[in-house]
């Protein structure tokens, strides 16, 4: 599903974020985080529009501090100047954490998110200008360093030590068109499963879908799985010779808006075409499987 952020700076100085704990990650907290003078020397500044949350989060946060992958290094907390929101909701800070349990106890978990550029410092990026990145749950970020890459179609690179390069590129979002808010949820949903898709789509339709009418996904990965099903459900669109099944409970309905309805409501149920009989037609189940390696 995806899930729109604060979009806006409250008066009392403090930006809000959710943390998880490291030794219960299904306990989650509210961080408030001071704002500070030293914030008018970041080369960048960005609000959280929107997030998505999909099975892929659970991953994530799973291998939060785990190498290489290191997710909880994205967003390190400040904790000489944050504190969690007692169950008071004063936002004193005066709650039984310190600030030295803070970093130690607490990390920020990370979503595929959409943020716009709120202040910028940097000649080659303009306010207003978006991003799709692994962002925290919250009202925004900032970076003390950044930089654009040219040959990487202007994607906005910050620096942080300890991240896997990948996630250090944000790779800059054209939100100009009519459908941008349908696509922003597409590739929220999918991103970067999206590319994977492409490629395992490319497969099929090279094969001539294996003989098959029907394709049934079942995947590891809930963004290729998706991203897969959005790719087939546009091929049987386009040319109307082949059928396929996927996370759509609407199957008449044919556009990506209701694509996205459909993640949102019910990411696990399988539904077919309502004409088709499956005993009579020969079946090809796709099982997209994912191996990593921990060191």
């Amino acid at each position: 599903m995806t899930a729109a952020a604060s979009t806006t700076t409250t008066k009392d100085s403090y930006n809000y974020t959710f943390v998880t704990k490291r030794d219960d990650r299904k306990s989650i907290e509210l961080l408030q985080t001071k704002t500070s003078s030293d914030d008018d020397n970041d080369a960048i500044v960005l609000k959280i529009v929107k997030g998505s949350l999909t099975a892929n989060n659970k991953f994530y946060n799973a291998f939060g501090d785990r190498t290489p992958l290191n997710f909880f290094k994205c967003y390190p907390i400040d904790s000489e100047r944050s504190s969690l929101v007692n169950g008071n909701g004063n936002g004193n800070g005066n709650d039984e954490t310190t600030t030295t349990d803070l970093e130690k106890e607490y990390a920020h978990p990370v979503v595929w998110g959409i943020a716009e550029v709120q202040e910028s410092r940097l000649d080659d990026v303009t306010v207003g200008t978006r991003y799709l990145a692994q962002l925290p749950i919250g009202n925004s970020v900032s970076f003390r360093g950044a930089r654009v890459d040219r040959e990487n179609n202007d994607a906005l690179v910050v620096e942080r030590s300890g991240v896997l390069s990948a996630y250090n590129h944000f790779q800059r979002w054209n939100h100009s068109s009519d459908n941008h808010k349908i696509n922003e949820d597409l590739a929220l949903a999918c991103f970067p499963g999206i590319i994977t898709g492409f490629g395992l789509n490319f497969n099929l339709r090279h094969n001539d879908y294996y003989g098959a009418d029907v394709v049934v996904l079942t995947a590891a990965s809930s963004k290729v799985s998706l991203a897969l099903a959005i790719y087939l459900r546009h091929n049987n669109n386009s040319s109307n010779n082949s059928s396929n099944t996927s996370s759509n409970n609407n199957s008449n309905n044919n556009n990506n808006s209701s694509i996205i309805n459909s993640i949102s409501s019910n990411n696990s149920r399988v539904v077919h075409h309502q004409h088709l009989q499956w005993d009579q037609h020969p079946l090809l189940f796709f099982q997209i499987s994912i191996m990593l390696w921990v060191a």
